[in-house]
C-alpha cells in the first residue's frame, strides 16, 4: 500500500487541473489492467469541480486512454434522502454500481466535512461499526437531510485507491493539516 500523500492548492483553480489528470492517470491504469474504471464519488462540491474541469481535460487530449468515457462505471459514494429533483440529490448524476458481490472500485473520490465525516459515515455514529453490509440507509444523519444511503467502511475498504479531495478553511482543522515537503 502507498504512503498517503497530502498535496495542498491555493485554491480550486489550481486543484482541478490536478485533480482532472489524476482522475485519467487512474482511469487509463485501470483500463489497460481491467478494461475499465470503476469510479465513485461523493455529493457537494465535488461533482461541481470535476464536471467543469475533467472533460476539459480530456478535450485536451482526447486520445488519452482514460479519456474513453465507455469504459467508464460511475457510481455515488452517498445520497440524501430527498426528491431526485431536488438540488442536493446526486441520484441523477451517478447509477449505483451492478451486481452482488462486493464491488472494488479502482478510485474513491471523496469529500471531508467540517466535523470529519465522510460519505454519510459521521464521527462516533454507530454505522460506523457496521461490517455486513456494503451499503446502508442512514435516519438520523447528524446534518440535514436526516435520511441518507451510504458506502460502508467494508466498501470504502476495498477500494483500490481512495482520494479525499478538502476544499476551505473551515476543514483544515478537522484535517490537521501540516505541511509535507
Amino acid at each position: 500500500m502507498a504512503a498517503p500523500r497530502v498535496c495542498v492548492f491555493p485554491s480550486a483553480r489550481e486543484l482541478g487541473p490536478a485533480l482532472s489528470s489524476f482522475v485519467l492517470a487512474e482511469a487509463a491504469r485501470a483500463v489497460s489492467q481491467r478494461g475499465r474504471f470503476a469510479v465513485a464519488v461523493s455529493g457537494g462540491s465535488l461533482v461541481s469541480l470535476l464536471a467543469a474541469e475533467l472533460p476539459e481535460a480530456a478535450a485536451r487530449e482526447p486520445e488519452h486512454p482514460g479519456a474513453n468515457w465507455s469504459r467508464w462505471v460511475l457510481g455515488f459514494c452517498d445520497e440524501r434522502l430527498v426528491p431526485f429533483e431536488s438540488p442536493d440529490s446526486t441520484c441523477g448524476l451517478y447509477r449505483l454500481f451492478p451486481g452482488d458481490n462486493l464491488p472494488v472500485f479502482d478510485l474513491l473520490i471523496l469529500g471531508i466535512g467540517p466535523d470529519g465525516h465522510t460519505c454519510s459515515l459521521f464521527p462516533d455514529h454507530p454505522l460506523l461499526q457496521e461490517q455486513s453490509k456494503i451499503v446502508a440507509p442512514i435516519s438520523d444523519s447528524p446534518k440535514p437531510p436526516p435520511k441518507r444511503i451510504t458506502m460502508t467502511l467494508p466498501l470504502l475498504n476495498a477500494a483500490r485507491c481512495a482520494l479525499f479531495v478538502v476544499t476551505g478553511e473551515g476543514k483544515a482543522a478537522v484535517l490537521k493539516v501540516r505541511s509535507c515537503f
